[in-house]
Parts: C-alpha cells; sequence; structure tokens
C-alpha cells in the first residue's frame, strides 16, 4: 500500500498533463473519434444536359438551363428514394436477407428511407447518396442494390422510351420518304400531260383554291396524327388498367395493407388461439373472416390504384371524342373543296395542288430528320445519369 502512495505522488504530474491535453481536444473531434454508425456512400454524375456526339450548343439562358437542372435533380432524388425503387432492390433475394433488412421487417422500405440521403455537393454535377446504420459491408451491398435500382428502372427506362420514340420517328420518315417519291413522280406525269408545268400560267383563282385546299389537307393531316397520338396513349393507360386488375396479395402494396391493418392481425392471433384450444368451429369461422379482411384490403388497394388511371381513361376518351368530331369535319370540308378544283376546265389547278402537296412533305420531312438527328445524337452520348463508385 505504501509502494503504491509513493507511486502516484512520483507521477501525479503525469496524470496532470494528460487532463490538460484531454481538455485542449475540441468536442467536435471526440465526437468524431467515437462515432459508431457505419456509412456507406455512392457517387452518380448527373449532367446539366443531355450528352450527345455534338458538342452542345453555348448556353443562351443560364437561369433557365439552371431551374430545369434543379427541378431534374429534385425529380431523381425522389426517384432514387421512392418505394417503387426501393422495392425493386429488396426484391433480390440476396439483399432481402442481410441483416440489417431482415432486423427492420415488416419496416424495412421506411427503413432504407429514413437512412438514405440524397445530396449535391456543391450544387454540382454529382449526385451523393449516402447510407447510414447497420454493418459498413452490408451498407455498401444494399446501397450498390438500390443504386442498380434507380439504374435498371429510372435512368435505362427513360433511354429505352427514347430508342422506341426513334424507332418510331424513323418509320414515319420511311413512311413519308416513300410518299415523297410517289407524290414527285406523279407530278411530273401531271404536268407532262396537262404541257403547264409553270405555276406562273396558272390564274390567280387556280392559286387560291389551291392554296386553300393545300392549308385544309395539311390540318386534315394534323388532326388524323393527333387522333392517332391520343388512341395510342388510351391504349397506353387501358394495358396499365389491366395490369393493375390483377395484381394479387403478393403485391407489395397489398402485402404492406395487411400487414399493417389492426383487424388482420386480431384475427391472425384469435386463430392462433384457437388453434391451441383445439376449437375447430372458431378456427373455420376465423379463417373465413381473414380471407375475407384480405379480399377486401385487396379491393381497397385495387380501387387505390385504378383512380388515377381510370381518370386518365375518361379524359383520352372525352379528347378523342372532341379529336374525332374535328376529323370529321375537316374530311367533310377536304371533300367539298375538292369536288371545286375537280371541276371541268380547272385541270391544271392539279398541278400546282401537287406542287403544294410536295412542298408541304418537303417541309414535314425536314422536321422529321431534325428529330431523328436530335434524337439519334442522345443515343450515341452518355447517359445524363452514370454511376461512378460506392464505398463505405
Amino acid at each position: 500500500m505504501a509502494r503504491l502512495y509513493r507511486a502516484g505522488r512520483v507521477r501525479w504530474w503525469l496524470v496532470a498533463v494528460l487532463a490538460l491535453l484531454a481538455l485542449s481536444v475540441p468536442p467536435a473531434v471526440w465526437f468524431l473519434c467515437f462515432r459508431a454508425t457505419p456509412t456507406a456512400t455512392a457517387l452518380l454524375q448527373v449532367s446539366m444536359r443531355q450528352d450527345t456526339y455534338m458538342s452542345n450548343p453555348p448556353l443562351s439562358d443560364s437561369s433557365g438551363i439552371q431551374k430545369e437542372f434543379d427541378i431534374y435533380k429534385s425529380t431523381q432524388r425522389g426517384w432514387l428514394t421512392s418505394p417503387f425503387v426501393l422495392t425493386t432492390a429488396l426484391r433480390k433475394p440476396e439483399i432481402g436477407n442481410l441483416a440489417i433488412i431482415q432486423r427492420e421487417k415488416p419496416n424495412e422500405i421506411a427503413w432504407v428511407q429514413d437512412h438514405l440521403e440524397v445530396s449535391f455537393p456543391g450544387d454540382a454535377e454529382v449526385m451523393q447518396v449516402d447510407l447510414t446504420g447497420g454493418d459498413p459491408e452490408e451498407a455498401v451491398i444494399l446501397l450498390r442494390a438500390v443504386v442498380d435500382a434507380y439504374l435498371s428502372e429510372i435512368v435505362n427506362s427513360e433511354r429505352a422510351e427514347r430508342n422506341r420514340k426513334y424507332a418510331e420517328v424513323c418509320q414515319v420518315y420511311r413512311d413519308k420518304e416513300e410518299e415523297m417519291r410517289k407524290k414527285c413522280a406523279a407530278l411530273f406525269k401531271l404536268a407532262a400531260e396537262l404541257g403547264t408545268p409553270d405555276a406562273e400560267t396558272l390564274s390567280l383563282q387556280q392559286k387560291f383554291d389551291l392554296e386553300e385546299m393545300g392549308a385544309h389537307r395539311q390540318e386534315l393531316l394534323e388532326a388524323r396524327s393527333y387522333l392517332w397520338r391520343l388512341k395510342s396513349e388510351l391504349a397506353g393507360q387501358q394495358a396499365m388498367l389491366k395490369g393493375v386488375e390483377s395484381i394479387g396479395v403478393d403485391d407489395p402494396e397489398v402485402r404492406e395493407a395487411i400487414d399493417n391493418d389492426p383487424l388482420v392481425r386480431q384475427l391472425t392471433d384469435g386463430l392462433a388461439v384457437s388453434k391451441q384450444s383445439y376449437k375447430p368451429d372458431q378456427k373455420g369461422e376465423l379463417e373465413a373472416r381473414l380471407d375475407a379482411r384480405r379480399a377486401a384490403l385487396l379491393a381497397i388497394v385495387r380501387s387505390r390504384q385504378q383512380t388515377p388511371v381510370v381518370a386518365q381513361i375518361r379524359r383520352i376518351e372525352a379528347t378523342i371524342d372532341v379529336a374525332a368530331k374535328r376529323q370529321k369535319e375537316l374530311e367533310q370540308g377536304v371533300n367539298e373543296k375538292q369536288k371545286e378544283v375537280d371541276k371541268p376546265g380547272r385541270s391544271s389547278v392539279e398541278v400546282e395542288m401537287a406542287r403544294a402537296e410536295v412542298k408541304n412533305l418537303e417541309a414535314a420531312l425536314a422536321r422529321l430528320a431534325t428529330e431523328k438527328e436530335r434524337l439519334g445524337a442522345e443515343l450515341r452520348g452518355r447517359p445524363r445519369v452514370q454511376a461512378r463508385v460506392a464505398r463505405p
């Protein structure tokens, strides 16, 4: 005991020095030293503008482009943390079996949303995704699965839609080219038969009829194109409605509603008690009520998912009715004008009318060529969102 007392007296100065050093360290440093929650981070490049194989034009309206970029970043942040993307990531068995996911069931999606943070440091073209909590290695695996699901379901689907639109524009362009060749051949033949290939030989009235006829046909062409787009959109919404009608109890939203329903939990607990007490009559009644409640919850979820789709279908159908009436009116006007230009003694008008049709086709081809070049350039360029690194 005496030896310990003498050792303490000899080394009291060492204890004092260590205490002063500990007090001199800022609290923030101690927090960083003892922070126990691991963090996984992923970095993605989000370009301000869609990259193309050609150089982008200079920024003429920087404020407008910055506003569009801010909206785009907010949209990507919302998609990355959405239940749709997270459900896709957690649906993989190797992800669903992670300890950090198993520990948080049945609220694993809400847990990931609470521990997932998306930011743009320095308001730059870099999206930083942080996931906190759990084992560092598992956090990296989970974060990579979330980023992969986001790239697959959102970024790649946007590129697939651009591919579909590009193929559609190319097909329309080829159709217009074929129509252009036929119109030119018909024009040359008609001009040779009438002997009046020069538009200056036509009367002023013939020119007026020709221009009016061309305007009617152009308007009719636009009306038909608009009606076709509406019918295509309606078919897509109807297909989506059929998909909603076919969902079952294995759908994530239905499963979540069943798992969180108090009556289902009450009936499940009662069923467990009845099994232990060997009451078959009570067991059958509880099973029937439980099945009925699950069916009711399935109907509620279906109705909730169907409501916006049905509203969109009704809106499109109403628009189609108006567009169809307008197309019919334009067709009647074109037929009446056609009868006027087909009157005897006015055959030369057909030459100028054919010229106007060729001119309209040339303009349509020019617009289609510009759109095709723009879409092709976007497809040949790099994706607007690219994953860079995921690390603990």
